[in-house]
């Protein structure tokens, strides 16, 4: 049986997650890693050194498959394991990307009204080169807003206090793998691979060799990639190939 680690930090987002390529139902055994543990790391090595060691070391594993942003964490996953990867619209995290998503927390947290206060963003640009400060600015900005948000809604001390801890906590781990992914300082990726682009996804992707890789072409939307038939079969088809040449044990 082909076991394959999927890295996609799915959240709430339009997007399919990579679940729903059913793999499985190729007698395929996936282990979800991002689904099991999300470290504190703040850069991509140490990230994916953190993954692995929260997972089975007794499980196989015959490849990588790795969604959008994920794609530094798949590349220093391939590092460590020697494991081959097909990449689902490889992208970097750029700063653009955790600045617009801290802002996009901002504004749910903060909501809206009358009586709503809200504070200055964190100049997410400026904090960046150390990621550790940054994320523990960030967790205690979002602290503040998430507790007087909820005390303006009625919320009692206890009631605050466990509503905050819990949305603040998913919202933290979140921007603390786009941070992390923002810091891939690391070789190329050394290992087989395969892009399999959406019908807009740019073909050229700068990230880590991985733009040299073969790539296949699947005529739908990013929202509709890794639920697409063609998608599915691609990555079957690279993954029968791949572990079929390479030699066990």
């Amino acid at each position: 049986m082909t076991a394959l680690i999927l890295l996609d930090f799915a959240g709430r987002r339009p997007e399919a997650s990579l679940d729903q390529l059913e793999l499985d139902r190729a007698g395929v055994d996936c282990q979800p890693l991002l689904e099991q543990s999300t470290p504190d790391s703040v850069d991509a090595p140490s990230y994916a050194k953190a993954l692995m060691l929260a997972s089975d070391p007794d499980r196989p594993i015959d490849g990588i498959v790795a969604y959008c942003a994920a794609s530094p964490l798949a590349v220093a996953v391939s590092h460590l394991t020697g494991a081959p990867v097909v990449f689902l619209d490889p992208a970097a995290s750029e700063e653009q990307d955790i600045v617009g998503k801290y802002a996009e927390i901002v504004r749910q947290i903060d909501g809206s009204g009358p009586t709503t206060r809200t504070s200055p963003l964190i100049d997410i640009a400026s904090k960046l080169a150390e990621p550790a400060k940054l994320i523990t600015a960030i967790r205690r900005d979002l602290s503040l807003r998430a507790t007087r948000s909820l005390q303006r809604d009625g919320f009692g001390a206890a009631e605050t206090a466990a509503a905050m801890s819990h949305t603040v906590g998913v919202y933290v781990r979140w921007l603390t793998f786009l941070v992390a992914m923002h810091h891939d300082e690391q070789p190329p990726l050394a290992r087989p691979a395969l892009r399999v682009l959406s019908r807009d996804h740019p073909a050229k992707t700068p990230l880590l060799g991985i733009e040299k890789a073969p790539a296949v072409r699947v005529d739908c939307t990013r929202a509709d990639l890794a639920r697409h038939a063609s998608t599915r079969a691609a990555v079957l088809e690279f993954f029968h190939v791949t572990t079929s040449r390479s030699p066990k044990g």
